[in-house]
């Protein structure tokens, strides 16, 4: 049987990358999934219709998180999937800068996309699942960015701290409702993420340093998505599942 069977899943940033897969991993073991996009409806369609073909719902909705409106236009499709109970907050930017240079402007996209932006879609669905008396569950995208030096990355970096800790704080608060939230923090995934400011040549030695021998592909960081949001994972909150390969621990 599907491990994801009747749940309405979100996941952000889906057009691409390990949103991508997410959002096919959770349809493919069951969920409904609402399939939000940045700025590219042809390939959310097309995830959709993978979606469907595995025998799930499917629905795509435009939006950016860093904007709340489009949160809950998002919320008000999966609502009509019979409401959102899985949360993968996958959004995020990394424009890559020198620490001197950056601007107030600079320094603020990044937070307010990627971690006000999953704060947002967590209380959302929180608010929905608590006055509904339902479980759920959440997981969020933080990155080995904030254990290992990011090069020309520093807001990025403490905007995945920050989002280990917010995962570890609000999941105390949202356990007594059974809500858990968890948090992956991947190594380097093959995506087009690394090649933005790193050639393939340097691509090639990273991935060279990972103990396991290559970097995960966004399907092995999705199978852990769909592990956290499973019953599978049911006395699992609060935590931060590194992905990388054993290039990094706890």
């Amino acid at each position: 049987m599907a491990i994801l069977q009747g749940r309405v899943a979100l996941v952000t940033g889906a057009q691409q990358g390990i949103g991508r897969a997410i959002a096919e991993a959770v349809g493919r073991e069951g969920a409904s999934v609402v399939v939000q996009y940045l700025d590219d409806q042809d390939t959310a369609e097309r995830i959709a219709e993978t979606i469907r073909s595995s025998g799930s719902e499917a629905q795509v909705v435009q939006g950016d998180v860093g904007v709340r409106s489009d949160c809950a236009k998002a919320f008000a499709v999966g609502s009509a999937l019979g409401g959102i109970d899985l949360l993968v907050n996958n959004a995020g930017i990394f424009p890559r800068g020198s620490f001197l240079e950056l601007t107030d402007d600079d320094w603020n996209h990044v937070q307010n996309i990627n971690v006000v932006g999953g704060f947002r879609c967590l209380q959302m669905m929180a608010h929905e699942l608590i006055e509904n008396d339902k479980p759920g569950t959440a997981v969020n995208l933080s990155s080995v960015a904030f254990f290992r030096n990011s090069a020309r990355g520093t807001h990025y970096a403490a905007s995945k701290g920050a989002i280990i800790g917010f995962t570890r704080s609000v999941s105390t608060e949202l356990a007594p409702h059974g809500i858990r939230v968890n948090a992956i923090a991947p190594g380097i995934v093959d995506t087009a993420q690394p090649r933005d400011g790193m050639t393939e040549e340097q691509i090639a030695a990273a991935s060279a340093l990972v103990p396991l021998g290559a970097m995960a592909t966004p399907e092995e960081i999705a199978d852990v998505a769909v592990f956290l949001s499973s019953q599978a994972s049911r006395h699992i909150t609060g935590q931060t599942l590194q992905v990388n390969g054993g290039t990094n621990f706890s």
